[in-house]
């Protein structure tokens, strides 16, 4: 084993030479260390030159080069592998590199004709580009993108741009930018740049493409949403949708991100998430502040809150709103094989203006999977103990305590079927009977359910990758 200083780092070379390994004093501890190892390797300690072939493989911080040759001088600080494979598990990193070459004193990385992941974006091609470890950032020249769930050999929707700088976890800027869906150009801007943040409202390169909709009760619509980056720690939103008997119902604001949580100050017409009475609420504007989840120690059990200032408009009902939200929640907790169990357990309290009243709500409830093979079930119960009354059609519960159970069948790699019982404990009665077809359409979900009792339909189309 022999260890070389490189830049500030140090690099650790196993030697492989006619099969004896050199050894030599260690450089002293750095805060980060490279290591390459392969099946033969030679070095010149008065001119710094380092050639190492057959099995390279290098380990740089969470970084992995492998290839079948390195070229580079320690002195020079610089590195070269052709047809390389660079994998980072921390950054979601998978590539497949023509060249390589990496620069120690700056703690850059030259590369040309690029394939493959990078944290929420797929490249398809690239043919040149640098990371930079320092700011955390590739940027790419004539470059294509699409999202991981995406790639095919016609892939469902991408983007190519002569410029594109990827902020892993922040952001992505584009310059002279098209977009297509299969092989159809549809968009074409000098600029674009969008949110690759994995927490807020979701969001991805193409998260504006329109996806169908239909609800019973507002017909055939287009939903979509986009995120704008406002620096490291903000950004504005569109969320919109647009139905066919309800029209355009959008949800426009500014999320800032902080240490604990997030607050969001937006615009929106909502629909209920508690009955199916179908009707909006407008929320102008509306303020919320929520925490992150806490967690006790290394347990699968967190905390969190809510609050939220605003004024709500429901036809003539209008008027001042204020929440207070905070639950016990769990992961997902193994039970045996296929057994998953998730419980809550929380309290709210809303205080309307329009009625200058306030309702409690006591709310726990369970949820337990179990999957094998082709077959899904589910069953659950939900509870609201509930003290005061709503103005508003929008947050009152159509059944306050509920249990269901449903099943899924799996009849291929594309296509499922189930069906869903819902009762309503309060009276014990069979409120809903839903059957579902499930449907995978590569980079799009969707299902379509009937609600039988109420001879409804629904259908829902969501993108898997954002």
């Amino acid at each position: 084993m022999r260890y070389l200083p490189i830049a500030g780092v140090t690099l650790g070379v196993l030697l492989t030479v006619q099969g004896t390994a050199a050894a030599a004093p260690a450089a002293p501890q750095q805060p980060t260390e490279m290591r390459i190892d392969a099946d033969r390797m030679t070095y010149e300690d008065l001119t710094g030159a380092v050639t190492a072939t057959g099995a390279v493989d290098v380990h740089y911080g969470t970084s992995r080069w492998q290839a079948e040759e390195l070229r580079g001088n320690y002195r020079e600080k610089r590195y070269y592998l052709p047809q390389v494979r660079w994998t980072d598990e921390a950054r979601t990193l998978a590539l497949d590199l023509e060249e390589l070459h990496y620069r120690a004193d700056t703690d850059e990385a030259h590369f040309k004709q690029v394939a493959g992941r990078m944290d929420r974006v797929y490249i398809l091609r690239a043919e040149d580009g640098i990371y930079d470890h320092g700011k955390g950032e590739s940027r790419l020249s004539q470059a294509a993108l699409t999202t991981p769930s995406a790639v095919a050999k016609v892939p469902d929707y991408r983007l190519e741009a002569r410029n594109i700088v990827v902020r892993p976890g922040e952001e992505a800027v584009a310059e002279d930018v098209d977009f297509y869906i299969k092989n159809t150009r549809i968009l074409h801007l000098n600029r674009y740049k969008t949110s690759l943040r994995q927490d807020g409202s979701g969001g991805g390169i193409m998260s504006f493409i329109p996806r169908p909709a239909y609800r019973h009760h507002d017909g055939f619509g287009l939903k979509a949403r986009w995120r704008y980056p406002l620096g490291s720690r903000a950004e504005a939103f569109l969320n919109y949708a647009w139905y066919a008997k309800s029209g355009f119902k959008p949800d426009v604001g500014f999320r800032y991100y902080l240490p604990w949580g997030e607050m969001v100050l937006h615009y929106a017409k909502e629909s209920s998430q508690v009955n199916d009475n179908g009707g909006w609420l407008e929320k102008r504007p509306e303020f919320i502040l929520q925490t992150k989840r806490f967690y006790f120690g290394a347990q699968p059990v967190y905390v969190r809150g809510e609050m939220s200032f605003g004024t709500w408009h429901e036809g003539d009902v209008r008027g001042s709103h204020r929440a207070y939200n905070a639950s016990l929640e769990t992961d997902p907790l193994p039970l045996g094989r296929h057994w998953q169990l998730r419980p809550y357990i929380g309290y709210r309290q809303d205080r309307y203006g329009y009625t200058e009243t306030q309702r409690n709500d006591f709310y726990y409830g369970a949820r337990a999977t179990y999957e094998a093979g082709r077959f899904a079930w589910w069953t659950g119960a939900d509870i609201h103990r509930l003290h005061g009354e709503t103005p508003y059609r929008f947050d009152r519960y159509d059944i306050a305590r509920s249990a269901l159970a449903g099943v899924k069948y799996q009849v291929d790699r594309l296509n499922g079927i189930g069906v869903e019982y819902i009762w309503d404990l309060e009276n014990g009665s069979l409120r809903h009977v839903d059957y579902t077809w499930y449907r995978d359409m590569h980079s799009f979900a969707g299902t379509v359910t009937y609600r039988a009792k109420g001879r409804e339909w629904r259908v829902d189309i969501w993108a898997k990758d954002f």
